[in-house]
Protein backbone atom coordinates (compact mmCIF):
# COMPACT_ATOMS: atom_id res chain seq x y z
CA UNK A 1 0.00 0.00 0.00
CA UNK A 2 2.98 2.19 1.24
CA UNK A 3 4.13 1.62 -2.26
CA UNK A 4 1.28 2.46 -4.65
CA UNK A 5 1.15 5.91 -2.37
CA UNK A 6 4.63 6.63 -3.41
CA UNK A 7 3.91 5.85 -6.81
CA UNK A 8 0.64 8.13 -6.99
CA UNK A 9 2.47 10.47 -5.02
CA UNK A 10 6.11 10.74 -7.88
CA UNK A 11 3.29 11.20 -10.34
CA UNK A 12 0.96 14.12 -9.23
CA UNK A 13 4.96 15.90 -8.56
CA UNK A 14 5.83 15.07 -11.74
CA UNK A 15 2.54 16.44 -13.37
CA UNK A 16 2.74 19.15 -11.11
CA UNK A 17 6.52 19.89 -12.35
CA UNK A 18 5.09 19.65 -15.53
CA UNK A 19 2.63 22.14 -15.81
CA UNK A 20 4.58 24.91 -14.30
CA UNK A 21 6.94 24.42 -16.78
CA UNK A 22 4.35 24.79 -19.82
CA UNK A 23 2.68 27.62 -17.91
CA UNK A 24 5.99 29.25 -17.62
CA UNK A 25 7.48 28.38 -20.93
CA UNK A 26 4.86 27.96 -23.20
CA UNK A 27 5.80 24.13 -23.24
CA UNK A 28 6.01 23.11 -27.11
CA UNK A 29 5.04 19.36 -25.85
CA UNK A 30 1.09 21.06 -25.76
CA UNK A 31 1.31 20.53 -29.71
CA UNK A 32 1.52 16.64 -29.13
CA UNK A 33 -1.08 16.75 -26.20
CA UNK A 34 -2.37 13.55 -28.08
CA UNK A 35 0.66 11.53 -26.86
CA UNK A 36 0.91 13.18 -23.94
CA UNK A 37 -2.53 12.21 -22.36
CA UNK A 38 -1.94 7.97 -23.78
CA UNK A 39 1.16 8.35 -21.69
CA UNK A 40 -0.39 9.94 -18.66
CA UNK A 41 -3.44 6.93 -19.02
CA UNK A 42 -0.57 4.58 -19.62
CA UNK A 43 1.11 5.68 -16.09
CA UNK A 44 -1.96 5.42 -14.33
CA UNK A 45 -2.80 1.88 -15.39
CA UNK A 46 0.59 0.63 -14.83
CA UNK A 47 1.06 2.63 -11.49
CA UNK A 48 -2.40 0.46 -10.55
CA UNK A 49 -1.30 -2.70 -11.78
CA UNK A 50 1.90 -2.63 -9.53
CA UNK A 51 -0.21 -1.77 -6.45
CA UNK A 52 -2.74 -4.50 -7.06
CA UNK A 53 0.48 -7.13 -7.84
CA UNK A 54 1.97 -6.33 -4.48
CA UNK A 55 -1.38 -6.02 -2.72
CA UNK A 56 -4.17 -8.61 -4.51
CA UNK A 57 -6.43 -8.38 -1.98
CA UNK A 58 -6.32 -4.92 -2.16
CA UNK A 59 -8.89 -3.96 -4.67
CA UNK A 60 -11.53 -5.49 -2.14
CA UNK A 61 -9.95 -4.47 1.12
CA UNK A 62 -8.87 -0.80 0.14
CA UNK A 63 -11.55 -0.06 -2.64
CA UNK A 64 -11.48 3.09 -1.10
CA UNK A 65 -8.04 4.00 -1.92
CA UNK A 66 -8.38 3.12 -5.32
CA UNK A 67 -11.30 5.74 -5.69
CA UNK A 68 -9.26 8.33 -4.10
CA UNK A 69 -6.57 8.04 -6.32
CA UNK A 70 -9.35 7.49 -9.62
CA UNK A 71 -10.54 10.95 -8.84
CA UNK A 72 -6.98 12.20 -8.39
CA UNK A 73 -6.61 11.17 -11.92
CA UNK A 74 -9.62 12.15 -13.17
CA UNK A 75 -9.12 15.65 -11.53
CA UNK A 76 -5.48 15.86 -13.22
CA UNK A 77 -6.41 14.62 -16.57
CA UNK A 78 -9.75 17.44 -16.47
CA UNK A 79 -7.63 20.33 -15.25
CA UNK A 80 -4.57 19.90 -16.95
CA UNK A 81 -4.31 17.57 -19.48
CA UNK A 82 -7.93 18.19 -21.26
CA UNK A 83 -7.25 21.78 -20.44
CA UNK A 84 -4.24 21.57 -22.77
CA UNK A 85 -6.29 19.81 -25.51
CA UNK A 86 -9.04 22.55 -25.42
CA UNK A 87 -6.12 24.78 -25.92
CA UNK A 88 -4.73 23.10 -29.05
CA UNK A 89 -8.18 22.97 -30.30
CA UNK A 90 -8.26 26.61 -30.04
CA UNK A 91 -5.11 27.41 -31.48
CA UNK A 92 -6.37 24.89 -34.71
CA UNK A 93 -8.95 27.78 -35.08
CA UNK A 94 -7.24 30.87 -34.70
CA UNK A 95 -4.77 28.96 -37.78
CA UNK A 96 -8.04 28.61 -39.97
CA UNK A 97 -9.31 31.66 -39.33
CA UNK A 98 -6.08 33.68 -40.25
CA UNK A 99 -5.83 31.03 -43.29
CA UNK A 100 -9.13 32.67 -44.55
CA UNK A 101 -8.45 35.81 -43.38
CA UNK A 102 -4.87 35.10 -45.90
CA UNK A 103 -7.36 34.49 -48.62
CA UNK A 104 -9.40 36.88 -48.23
CA UNK A 105 -6.49 39.23 -48.39
CA UNK A 106 -5.39 37.58 -51.21
CA UNK A 107 -8.57 37.66 -53.30
CA UNK A 108 -9.18 41.61 -52.67
CA UNK A 109 -5.33 42.43 -53.66
CA UNK A 110 -6.23 39.96 -57.02
CA UNK A 111 -9.50 41.72 -57.86
CA UNK A 112 -7.66 45.03 -57.45
CA UNK A 113 -5.15 44.33 -59.89
CA UNK A 114 -7.40 43.12 -62.04
CA UNK A 115 -9.84 46.08 -61.91
CA UNK A 116 -6.29 48.43 -62.12
CA UNK A 117 -5.63 46.43 -65.51
CA UNK A 118 -9.65 47.00 -66.54
CA UNK A 119 -9.17 50.73 -65.73
CA UNK A 120 -5.96 50.71 -67.85
CA UNK A 121 -7.40 49.34 -70.99
CA UNK A 122 -10.63 51.61 -70.89
CA UNK A 123 -8.46 54.58 -70.42
CA UNK A 124 -5.95 53.53 -73.32
CA UNK A 125 -8.28 52.03 -75.55
CA UNK A 126 -8.96 54.72 -78.90
CA UNK A 127 -12.23 55.05 -79.19
CA UNK A 128 -13.61 55.59 -82.53
CA UNK A 129 -16.22 57.90 -83.62
CA UNK A 130 -18.12 55.79 -86.16
CA UNK A 131 -18.43 52.00 -87.41
CA UNK A 132 -19.58 50.68 -90.88
CA UNK A 133 -20.23 47.36 -89.72
CA UNK A 134 -20.57 44.60 -87.07
CA UNK A 135 -17.46 43.61 -88.20
CA UNK A 136 -15.59 46.21 -87.42
CA UNK A 137 -17.64 46.72 -84.15
CA UNK A 138 -16.01 43.15 -83.20
CA UNK A 139 -12.85 44.26 -84.77
CA UNK A 140 -12.80 47.54 -82.29
CA UNK A 141 -14.34 45.05 -79.44
CA UNK A 142 -11.41 42.72 -79.86
CA UNK A 143 -8.70 45.75 -79.71
CA UNK A 144 -9.92 46.49 -76.43
CA UNK A 145 -10.62 42.97 -74.39
CA UNK A 146 -7.02 42.10 -76.04
CA UNK A 147 -5.47 45.24 -74.47
CA UNK A 148 -6.87 44.10 -70.80
CA UNK A 149 -6.15 40.25 -71.49
CA UNK A 150 -2.36 41.23 -72.30
CA UNK A 151 -2.11 43.60 -69.25
CA UNK A 152 -3.21 39.92 -67.23
CA UNK A 153 -1.47 37.71 -69.17
CA UNK A 154 -4.66 35.74 -70.20
CA UNK A 155 -6.16 34.48 -73.48
CA UNK A 156 -9.57 36.84 -74.49
CA UNK A 157 -11.84 35.36 -77.55
CA UNK A 158 -14.78 36.24 -79.58
CA UNK A 159 -16.94 33.91 -80.92
CA UNK A 160 -19.92 33.76 -82.59
CA UNK A 161 -22.85 31.53 -80.55
CA UNK A 162 -22.89 28.95 -83.28
CA UNK A 163 -19.38 28.05 -83.13
CA UNK A 164 -19.51 27.44 -79.23
CA UNK A 165 -19.55 23.44 -79.52
CA UNK A 166 -16.83 23.12 -82.11
CA UNK A 167 -14.42 25.46 -79.47
CA UNK A 168 -15.67 23.55 -76.60
CA UNK A 169 -14.03 20.65 -78.08
CA UNK A 170 -10.43 22.30 -77.88
CA UNK A 171 -10.57 21.55 -73.68
CA UNK A 172 -10.78 18.61 -71.99
CA UNK A 173 -14.13 18.49 -70.48
CA UNK A 174 -16.33 15.96 -69.59
CA UNK A 175 -20.17 15.68 -70.69
CA UNK A 176 -21.60 16.81 -67.87
CA UNK A 177 -19.82 19.44 -67.48
CA UNK A 178 -19.84 20.68 -71.66
CA UNK A 179 -23.97 20.20 -70.48
CA UNK A 180 -23.46 22.80 -67.78
CA UNK A 181 -21.97 25.12 -70.59
CA UNK A 182 -24.55 24.98 -73.11
CA UNK A 183 -27.03 25.17 -70.31
CA UNK A 184 -26.22 28.29 -68.59
CA UNK A 185 -25.19 29.77 -71.97
CA UNK A 186 -28.92 29.66 -72.90
CA UNK A 187 -29.94 31.28 -69.65
CA UNK A 188 -27.67 34.20 -70.64
CA UNK A 189 -25.38 33.51 -67.90
CA UNK A 190 -21.75 33.75 -67.11
CA UNK A 191 -20.04 30.14 -67.05
CA UNK A 192 -17.49 29.93 -64.58
CA UNK A 193 -15.66 27.33 -65.10
CA UNK A 194 -13.31 26.03 -61.70
CA UNK A 195 -11.53 23.16 -62.92
CA UNK A 196 -11.00 23.91 -66.61
CA UNK A 197 -10.25 27.66 -65.70
CA UNK A 198 -13.07 29.56 -67.77
CA UNK A 199 -14.93 32.32 -68.21
CA UNK A 200 -18.03 32.59 -71.10
CA UNK A 201 -20.30 34.84 -70.66
CA UNK A 202 -22.59 35.52 -73.92
CA UNK A 203 -23.50 38.82 -75.25
CA UNK A 204 -25.54 40.49 -78.12
CA UNK A 205 -24.49 42.91 -80.99
CA UNK A 206 -27.89 44.05 -82.48
CA UNK A 207 -29.53 40.43 -83.15
CA UNK A 208 -26.58 38.32 -83.53
CA UNK A 209 -25.33 36.65 -80.24
CA UNK A 210 -21.85 36.18 -79.31
CA UNK A 211 -19.66 34.93 -76.56
CA UNK A 212 -16.69 35.69 -74.63
CA UNK A 213 -14.22 33.30 -73.79
CA UNK A 214 -11.61 33.55 -71.10
CA UNK A 215 -9.30 31.56 -70.33
CA UNK A 216 -7.56 32.32 -67.01
CA UNK A 217 -4.45 31.30 -65.26
CA UNK A 218 -6.09 30.01 -61.58
CA UNK A 219 -9.61 29.41 -60.88
CA UNK A 220 -11.67 31.87 -62.02
CA UNK A 221 -13.66 34.19 -59.48
CA UNK A 222 -16.66 37.05 -59.55
CA UNK A 223 -13.98 39.59 -60.64
CA UNK A 224 -13.42 38.05 -63.65
CA UNK A 225 -16.98 38.23 -64.81
CA UNK A 226 -17.59 41.52 -63.31
CA UNK A 227 -14.68 42.91 -65.73
CA UNK A 228 -15.70 41.03 -69.00
CA UNK A 229 -19.44 42.76 -67.87
CA UNK A 230 -18.10 46.03 -67.00
CA UNK A 231 -15.73 45.81 -70.40
CA UNK A 232 -18.92 44.99 -72.87
CA UNK A 233 -20.99 46.97 -71.45
CA UNK A 234 -18.70 50.75 -71.90
CA UNK A 235 -17.75 49.83 -74.87
CA UNK A 236 -21.12 49.23 -76.37
CA UNK A 237 -22.20 52.30 -74.57
CA UNK A 238 -19.59 54.26 -75.87
CA UNK A 239 -19.81 53.16 -79.53
CA UNK A 240 -23.63 53.55 -79.80
CA UNK A 241 -23.01 57.20 -78.07
CA UNK A 242 -20.92 58.00 -81.29
CA UNK A 243 -23.63 56.40 -83.81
Amino acid sequence: MVIGYQIVTWIVLAVGIFYIFSTWKEFKWVQNVIVIRQVWYFLFVFGALVYWTINPTSIFTDWLNYLIVFIIFVAIDTFLILKMHLNKVGDIEVQQLTHQVRESSAYIKDGRVKMENMLLALRNYAYIEYYDSEEEYLFELDKLLQNFAEREDINIYVYEINQLLTNLDRYDLKTGERKKILRTIENTEIYYGIKCNLVIQPFFIFNTEYYVLMETKEEPDDYDGLILGILLTTFDSSMRENQ
